[in-house]
């Protein structure tokens, strides 16, 4: 019989730290202030309305699923 040799995967290097990360999904504003409520709010909206379909077929996929564990 042969003996077969597993080698476990190598871990790959990162190329992001997640700071950098954090960076990316949330800059801040220019100025180094933080983003207040009501700012939050406006760009939450202006994204609603900037993506249309994406945001109609993300409610329509929570009502569904809401409707189905109900």
């Amino acid at each position: 019989m042969s003996s077969v040799t597993l080698e476990a995967p190598q871990p790959q290097p990162q190329t992001q730290t997640d700071a950098d990360a954090l960076t990316v999904l949330a800059p801040l504003p220019e100025s180094g202030r933080s983003v207040g409520g009501d700012e939050i709010v406006r760009i939450a909206f202006d994204s609603l309305l900037a993506n249309k379909a994406r945001s109609l077929l993300t409610m329509l996929g929570v009502i569904i699923g809401v409707a189905a564990v109900v």
